[in-house]
């Protein structure tokens, strides 16, 4: 049984750079939304952080029907405090006119010392409707990945990564916290199911190579899903969701 350690696309990275040969018109309408995306996510946040997942659905409509409830109101049964907002950084793709964001942040947790850091990456995009998140456009695949595979974001994820297991090192009881918010969070989501969705979950086999980013993007459509595999299948994979071994058997419940 071999280890492989295969870094989840879950985050990324704002470059901040300006196409040549952009107007002065597009370029002021970025940065304008550029501003707009930064200052919605802070929001989507503090809604998360209230429990106020209604609100949090009118700034973002987003593809995963468990999201909202997932930040903010399952979480908020399980002890969640709140989310600091560290940074926000964004780029803009010109496929499909959206923008990347990265979020990174510290969760805070009611009557615990520390705090577990976290980011996630959403990639929206601005509609007759408001904000939606985008991030199953196939078209724009090509255009994040360039992002995404730099050094300065996988520096930057991997620190994450390394304060994350670091906090749960030290602090058993955090750890602790992080496996009973799994099985609620997993527990919701199956009582929430359609009976057809909770019946048989499907099982599949790490490959060597894999990584939750690509096994999410194949089994449940869209790789920015990955939390939800690793939150369902936290019990074999244990607290380091970069480390996967071959041949570990995941639960695919959520499609």
């Amino acid at each position: 049984m071999v280890k492989k350690r295969c870094l989840f696309l879950g985050c990324a990275l704002l470059l901040g750079l300006t196409v040549p040969g952009q107007s002065a018109l597009a370029q002021n309408r970025h940065g304008q939304e550029q501003t707009e995306v930064e200052n919605l996510l802070r929001e989507y946040y503090e809604a998360c952080s209230e429990g106020d997942w209604e609100r949090a659905g009118t700034l973002i409509a987003m593809e995963n029907p468990y999201a909202e409830k997932t930040l903010g109101k399952w979480a908020k049964e399980c002890g969640l405090e709140r989310y600091d907002i560290i940074r926000t950084d964004t780029y803009h793709l010109e496929t499909g006119d959206c923008w990347l964001v990265w979020v990174e942040y510290d969760l805070v947790v009611e009557d615990m010392e520390a705090a577990i850091p976290g980011a996630t990456t959403y990639v929206l995009r601005k509609g007759k409707n408001g904000w939606e998140d985008c991030s199953g456009l196939e078209s724009a695949e090509d255009e994040i990945e360039q992002v995404v595979w730099t050094d300065e974001y996988m520096d930057r994820m991997q620190d994450v990564d390394r304060r994350y297991l670091e906090v749960l090192e030290n602090h058993p009881e955090l750890a602790e916290w992080a496996g009973a918010l799994a099985d609620l969070l997993n527990r919701r989501r199956l009582e929430e199911a359609e009976p057809k969705e909770a019946d048989v979950p499907e099982r599949y086999i790490v490959q060597g190579g894999d990584c939750l980013w690509g096994i999410a993007e194949e089994k449940l459509g869209r790789g920015a899903d990955w939390i939800i595999l690793y939150e369902e299948n936290r019990d074999v994979i244990g607290d380091d969701p970069n480390l996967i071994l071959t041949g570990t058997e995941l639960r695919i419940t959520y499609q």
